[in-house]
């Protein structure tokens, strides 16, 4: 079975859409479009600014609305302690990172 590259597109769009949707209505937020036109890659939503990996980890795993955007302030405001909004979903936060 040969699968048509445009079709491969269409559908990741799609299934990338399905996920925005998703996220979207969840946490109450307007999805203003993709970072260079690169779906599946950082996405504006509001003022934020967030990677599609990380709103699938959202979704996926049915994180509490709000959080992302508690860990998105959280890392701007410690740039120098970034942590990934996996590590933070599981309980680490910048405040535990210590300077050696």
């Amino acid at each position: 079975m040969s699968v048509k590259l445009e079709d491969l597109k269409l559908e990741y769009n799609n299934v990338c859409q399905k996920y925005i949707d998703i996220f979207c209505k969840k946490q109450e937020v307007e999805f203003d479009g993709w970072v260079n036109n690169e779906v599946g890659g950082i996405g504006l939503f509001n003022d934020f600014y967030l990677n599609f990996s990380d709103v699938k980890l959202d979704v996926d795993n049915e994180i509490e609305k709000g959080l992302i955007f508690k860990w998105y302030d959280d890392n701007g405001e410690n740039i120098e302690h970034y942590i990934n909004y996996y590590s933070y979903t599981k309980g680490l936060r910048c405040s535990d990172i210590k300077d050696y």
